[in-house]
């Protein structure tokens, strides 16, 4: 009995409901189907379910397939207000019945391990609340492993490193793991993979939370395999560590899920897609066995010189990719691609929906100014964190132009700042980790006190992009400011009351993650 009610009081606990009920918010707060791609990912989920990941071809389209479903899957469509932010979603007001009706998908090629829970949803009987259902399921695992994640680093590291992990989640990392989204798994398994791997010390066995993180990561996206040997070999970078030592430290079953996950990954890309890129991404592994043989063979050369090597090689592959491919590259294209970035690192911030439901343009600047601020006390206290931090940022931008390239759209309009997030979002997380130790010997209490602005400002980005959003989706971008005049367009709660329950929650979060104790008074658990 002492030990439930020692649970139900722990940090740990308050942890976790925090995050339960910031994410509960975004799923109840976000209209049906406002998420991207979120109705075709409902469609390819209830049809995989019932043993379908072909349906029919639609003529003039080589991606949409139609797929005979209940008929409140896939519904509302939101083509009268996506792409659209001055128009409200209370256009979108379809009739919702469990009849089948056949209706389209473009998702049917996704990997189906993400898409397998929230598809049991469209076998329950509630027409009006399927769409939160299938939330719901999707939600379970990325939730768990991402509350898992932050209770780790706020027992092993200090309050300044813990709210540093809170900020890398930005409001598009909130918003994705409330919807019906493949993106949400790979995020969170990033996230747990991250926090695994760089709070492991010494000969410590390689924790179920990075295997499982890895996993995820893995399996959720066709990009999933490129992004964790991106995150394996930055983390490996950051605690000048080689990748192996991390799975000779696995347990049996670990290494079994690490191989697996992997083979389930090349055989959904190998079966799903007749594209010879997202192979080409599902092998990207490898280079975890390539490039430590590399450095042992360099020897005298360090790890940050071998990334660094790497960045540039991929660099000027990017450009010898462009020069020498004018047919399907010509310069406008990549004039747009490189123009196109700094819509991206908005992206990674304030840009919710269908990328209509936008944060003020001072909130994503202050999002950056925070991370700039800790990437300042890195160079200040850790420059090898740093510059790990700026590899991590131009890796990910450079990854922006290159998939964009690979994936053959030549609109330079395919990549979007939410499929960096599973490297981005430990970004503040990387600057601070070197430096907590460092603050409190400067001094006594500095760390606590930039930990507390940090939360501060991270308070202000998360809720003033919520605010922007349900103003948008209520009444669109340019309605009026106050909730009470806003229209609920049918939401289970109205929009006024989940603005405060939001506020709340990010607060308690925020709050809660305060309380860790200093770096210098843990014990190791």
């Amino acid at each position: 009995m002492y030990r439930l009610r020692d649970a139900l009081v722990s940090r740990s606990a308050w942890l976790a409901v925090a995050v339960g009920l910031v994410v509960l918010t975004h799923l109840v707060g976000s209209p049906r189907n406002v998420g991207p791609d979120e109705a075709s990912h409902q469609v390819a989920s209830a049809a995989l379910v019932r043993g379908e990941r072909h349906g029919d071809p639609v003529p003039g389209s080589s991606t949409v397939e139609n797929f005979a479903v209940p008929g409140m899957v896939g519904l509302p469509k939101p083509t009268c207000f996506a792409f659209h932010p001055e128009t409200p979603v209370w256009c979108a007001r379809e009739a919702l019945t469990t009849d089948t009706h056949t209706i389209g998908s473009s998702s049917q090629h996704y990997p189906p391990f993400a898409l397998a829970l929230p598809g049991l949803a469209s076998y329950v009987g509630w027409a009006e609340g399927y769409a939160y259902l299938a939330r719901t399921l999707s939600a379970v695992i990325p939730v768990a492993l991402f509350a898992w994640a932050l209770i780790r680093v706020s027992r092993r590291r200090s309050s300044f490193t813990t709210i540093a992990f809170l900020a890398g989640a930005t409001p598009i990392v909130w918003f994705t793991l409330g919807v019906l989204n493949p993106s949400a798994a790979a995020i969170a398994g990033a996230a747990a993979l991250w926090a695994g791997l760089a709070t492991t010390e010494g000969d410590e066995p390689l924790p179920w939370l990075a295997v499982l993180g890895w996993a995820a990561l893995l399996t959720a996206r066709r990009d999933g395999p490129y992004w964790a040997t991106v995150v394996v070999l930055l983390a490996a970078v950051l605690l000048r560590t080689e990748p192996r030592r991390w799975v000779v430290r696995a347990s049996l079953g670990g290494r079994a899920v690490l191989a697996l996950a992997w083979l389930g990954a090349l055989i959904s890309v190998r079966t799903d897609t007749r594209s010879s890129f997202p192979l080409l991404m599902a092998v990207t592994p490898l280079a975890l066995f390539v490039v430590p043989a590399i450095v042992v063979r360099l020897r005298r050369v360090s790890w940050a010189a071998v990334a660094a090597a790497a960045f540039a090689a991929v660099s000027l592959g990017a450009i010898a990719l462009v020069t020498l491919s004018p047919k399907s590259i010509g310069g406008g294209y990549v004039v747009r691609l490189v123009e196109a970035t700094g819509e991206h690192l908005y992206q990674l911030v304030g840009r919710l929906g269908t990328l209509d439901a936008s944060a003020p343009l001072s909130t994503v600047l202050m999002w950056w100014a925070l991370v700039g601020g800790v990437g300042a006390l890195a160079l200040l206290f850790a420059p090898h964190h740093f510059r790990v931090g700026m590899l991590l940022l131009g890796t990910v931008i450079v990854s922006a132009w290159l998939l964009e390239i690979g994936s053959g759209n030549r609109t330079a309009t395919y990549w979007q700042g939410r499929y960096s997030l599973p490297a981005t979002i430990a970004l503040p997380f990387v600057l601070a980790l070197a430096t907590e130790g460092r603050l409190e010997a400067v001094r006594r209490g500095a760390q606590r006190s930039i930990a507390a602005a940090l939360a501060l400002g991270t308070w202000v980005v998360w809720n003033t992009t919520y605010f922007a959003a349900q103003r948008r989706w209520a009444v669109g971008a340019g309605g009026s400011w106050f909730p009470w005049r806003w229209d609920t367009w049918g939401a289970p709660l109205p929009p006024a009351l989940t603005l405060v329950v939001h506020a709340s929650a990010s607060a308690l979060l925020l709050f809660t993650a305060l309380g860790t104790r200093p770096l210098s008074a843990k014990v190791a658990t």
